[in-house]
This record gives C-alpha cells, structure tokens and sequence, in this order.
C-alpha cells in the first residue's frame, strides 16, 4: 500500500533525492505540480491523504501545503480571470485577436483561435488585421 502510494508521488511530483542520505526524498511540490496532479483526475481530499500518508510517522503535513493543494485545486481548469476556457482554445483573448503566427500553447503547427466582438470564432484566414 505505502509504495503504491509513493509511485503515485512520485509520477506526480518532482523530486530530490539527498546525496548524503539516499533513502531521504523531497518532494518538490508547485501549483504547477499541483496543476498536472488534478489533470490526471486527483482530488485535493485525495492528494492531501497520500500526501499524509507518505509523511514521516505519519505527521500531519504543514497548514500553508495544505493551504496551497486546496487553493490550486479550488482554481484549478479556470481561466485567468476566473472564468472557463473554451473548449476550443487554450487561452481566452479578451482583447482584440491575436496575430495569426502567435501560438500561446507552443504547439508548433497549430493556430490559435480567438473570439470576435460578435462572439464569432476567428481562425487563420480571417482574423483581423491580417490581409
């Protein structure tokens, strides 16, 4: 059950082994490493009990981790302003479109889409601004 428990901290989390003591493991946790822990389906209750258990004898984990699991899973798939992502674009533009060679994702090859002021979608061959 324990190493079932530190696979699964592991996969999530990037970690430090201590060269002076091999057997101690940090576990370097980020919002980003929070991020792609719910992305593969964790809950805070459930990330928080791993986290627990794995712990030194046991311990209960420090408030401001707890604090922070919590806040990133509160926020977690929304966008930056709070509101969701469309489904069909990684950021939303709240501005005018971006230009057609501009790609927020860093995907190479793919084009990013944005919303007109009558809510249409925009796409490589008529986005604003770009002949």
């Amino acid at each position: 059950m324990k190493y079932y428990l530190t696979a699964t901290l592991f996969i999530v989390f990037d970690i430090e082994i201590v060269v002076l003591y091999p057997w101690a493991v940090t576990f370097d946790i980020t919002p980003t490493n929070l991020r792609r822990a719910f992305d593969t389906g964790l809950d805070a209750d459930t990330l928080l009990e791993r986290q627990t258990a794995v712990s030194e004898r046991g311990t209960e984990l420090p408030q401001p981790l707890a604090y922070t699991v919590k806040d990133v899973a509160r926020t977690h798939g929304r966008g930056p302003l709070g509101l969701p992502h469309p489904p069909w674009s990684p950021t939303p533009w709240p501005g005018p479109c971006p230009p057609a060679n501009h790609n927020p994702s860093g995907n190479h090859g793919s084009v990013a889409l944005c919303r007109r002021r009558k809510g249409s979608v925009a796409g490589p061959r008529n986005i604003p601004g770009q002949g």
